[in-house]
């Protein structure tokens, strides 16, 4: 079994040659998410660049919550219309960028933009026709979480504008994609809810493969809740991708090892989540989990 997954991993290595030269040298993250809990902001983001100062950490990722979200949402609620919180960075996310520039590190932001979430404008009725449908009726996940149709010119379009335009406009170096929904069996569009789904995903692929074209320096994680797009289709364009969400579980490297045998493990990206409260001894165990 670890031959055969060996010769099916080892396929991948001429997409992963086509990532940027920066993505190369197997560069260290530092992501705000279990520091700020989806309320990031300017000064936090300083804060933690400079606190970062002197460490081998070369890019520094504002996850979700720098959207006007709603409160107490943990950074999800009320997205898609990806403006960012005045409240929260001020002078924009491109004053950010700078300052974490000047200080040695490049900035990453959050994106979940496949979906839409209760409370922001696009998710309301009048963008129906721009999201998907299955027997005529809007796909809706627990309540609050619809998904765009990329097959629709209109999306695209307005995709384009609110994500490739603003990931240049800000000079943002590391883009992390999540998807945290499940389109389910299919959609409609099609012969089939199945031919539905499969130019759904066509589409979106054709989304990721027009940002590596429009901004070809830009390191893109393949998120998705920690690790439900861990095949062969997203991993051959991306750079990299969250192993898991099990960021503080003592089974971190049993997990990340297993992997092995679906991703190449320079691919895998790990996460190693330090706590105040921790004795030496855990400290040690977190950190020497990701190697």
């Amino acid at each position: 079994m670890d031959e055969l997954c060996y010769n099916l991993t080892e396929i991948h290595r001429k997409y992963v040659d086509q990532q940027p030269q920066s993505e190369k040298n197997l560069p260290i993250l530092f992501n705000d998410w279990c520091t700020t809990w989806g309320n990031p902001t300017h000064e936090k983001m300083i804060a933690i660049a400079k606190r970062m100062q002197g460490s081998s950490v070369k890019y520094i990722t504002i996850d979700a919550g720098w959207t006007d979200v709603l409160e107490n949402s943990f950074g999800q609620g009320g997205n898609g219309d990806w403006e960012y919180s005045n409240k929260k960075f001020p002078e924009g996310i491109i004053a950010t960028s700078r300052e974490v520039r000047k200080l040695g590190f490049k900035l990453g932001i959050w994106f979940e933009f496949e979906v839409t979430t209760k409370g922001a404008k696009v998710f309301e009725k009048a963008y129906d026709e721009m999201h998907l449908k299955r027997n005529n009726e809007l796909i809706v996940t627990g309540g609050d979480r619809s998904f765009w149709d990329f097959r629709n010119l209109e999306t695209i379009a307005y995709l384009k504008n609110k994500v490739i335009d603003f990931l240049k406009a800000n000079e943002i170096a590391y883009l992390k994609v999540d998807y945290n929904g499940s389109i389910g069996i299919g959609c409609d569009g099609a012969e089939s809810l199945g031919e539905g789904l499969r130019q759904q995903m066509q589409a979106v692929r054709g989304f990721f493969m027009m940002i590596r074209e429009e901004i070809p320096d830009l390191i893109i994680e393949n998120c998705a809740s920690g690790g439900h797009r861990l095949e062969p289709c997203m991993m051959d364009i991306t750079a990299m991708s969250s192993f898991s969400d099990a960021h503080e579980c003592d089974e971190i490297p049993y997990i990340a090892a297993s992997l092995h045998n679906l991703i190449l493990p320079r691919q895998s990206q790990i996460w190693a989540v330090i706590n105040p409260e921790y004795t030496k001894q855990t400290l040690y165990y977190r950190l020497s989990s990701v190697f």
